[in-house]
């Protein structure tokens, strides 16, 4: 009986049953429609960089990965609210991009992470960005190739351009055909997200022309944004609602020297001046609600969500809420001058909140 009460109370406070909304710094939000929705922002320049995924049919249909929309990259202005679909070059046309996390590199290289499923498979591809005549040009520079690891990779964090780090969110691969989401697969991928905290954090070399070597550094629940700054690395664990700081050694083994609660789920992490900013819904249930009315075609409810920062005093690194809304799921959270741009998986729209 004890047993049997104590797993109630671990559930209840793992979906966060009893956990109440209080809102936040969003009176003032608007919102921008995308054409497709961006799970993940990068800044370049005075833009936005954004890489669409059409996460229904790779996430909750099951095994139907076939029908995914073809992705694209996005820019989005800030100042004029405008979104345009990057001109992309030698984009190769075998593979098919479904985008999840995103990382700009050296100001001018981007690194998507892509589930293309039977259409190239689970790979990294990399753009160079340029701006012509005020609008983003992108061409394809080369890809890594993950084979057998359908679904599994989530963000990407760049040592320099030889090494990164990267973070696996799922215990096993999906299929080919996409995602198994019969009732004791999708039981046991919940139960291992949630109780075993052996999701790894790789650490991958390039070794050759569109070839990585990689090997895990640290473990999780469910690792997921990650960030690298001044030899030390942030990883996200969205189970844990924690953010995990290591120091980086010679060697790229790492050294967990702190863990910060956030106060709501979380997902990506930018970082600029010494902030780290991090995005993500305010209860699991919502999620499981969300992701079971998908799978029944019904129209989901909203799944609210926050954002929120973390940053150094007296050299601890502490954590505050910055945004709390209802509109829409959150995954990413970036700002630009004074205002920060919250973007999600699945909603076709950013949500454009000041930064306080």
């Amino acid at each position: 009986m004890i047993g049997i009460s104590y797993l109630v109370y671990s559930l209840v406070a793992i979906l966060d049953i009893n956990k109440t909304l209080a809102l936040k710094n969003n009176e003032r939000c608007e919102k921008i429609q995308l054409p497709m929705a961006t799970e993940d922002l990068a800044v370049f320049g005075e833009l936005l960089i954004g890489a669409t995924i059409d996460s229904t049919p790779s996430f909750f249909k099951h095994l139907d990965a076939i029908t995914t929309l073809p992705g694209y990259l996005i820019s989005i202005d800030p100042k004029t609210k405008s979104v345009k679909q990057i001109v992309t070059k030698d984009f190769p046309p075998e593979f098919q991009l479904n985008s999840h996390g995103i990382k700009l590199f050296n100001k001018k290289t981007l690194y998507v992470i892509s589930h293309g499923y039977s259409k190239g498979g689970e790979r990294i591809h990399l753009f160079d960005l340029e701006l012509i005549g005020g609008d983003v040009h992108a061409t394809f520079k080369e890809s890594f190739y993950f084979e057998g690891d359908h679904g599994i990779y989530n963000g990407i964090a760049l040592v320099d351009d030889k090494h990164f780090y990267i973070t696996q969110w799922l215990p096993f691969p999906d299929l080919v055909e996409g995602r198994d989401n019969s009732f004791l697969v999708g039981l046991k991928r919940i139960g291992m997200q949630m109780f075993s905290s052996k999701n790894p954090v790789k650490f991958c070399t390039v070794i050759g022309k569109n070839e990585v070597k990689c090997e895990p550094k640290a473990f999780g629940f469910v690792p997921n944004g990650i960030y690298y700054d001044g030899q030390q690395l942030f990883v996200a664990d969205s189970s844990e609602k924690a953010i995990n700081i290591f120091n980086v050694k010679e060697n790229f083994d790492l050294e967990l020297v702190q863990k910060v609660q956030i106060d709501h789920l979380i997902d990506n992490l930018w970082g600029k001046d010494n902030e780290i900013y991090v995005a993500g819904i305010v209860k699991v249930i919502d999620y499981i609600n969300f992701a079971e009315a998908i799978k029944k075609g019904h129209q989901p409810n909203k799944s609210r969500g926050g954002a929120s920062k973390i940053y150094l005093k007296d050299g601890k690194w502490t954590a505050e809420v910055i945004v709390m809304q209802d509109l829409f799921e959150i995954t990413t959270a970036v700002v630009v001058t004074d205002k920060i741009y919250l973007s999600s998986i699945h909603d076709k729209e950013l949500i454009v909140c000041p930064k306080v």
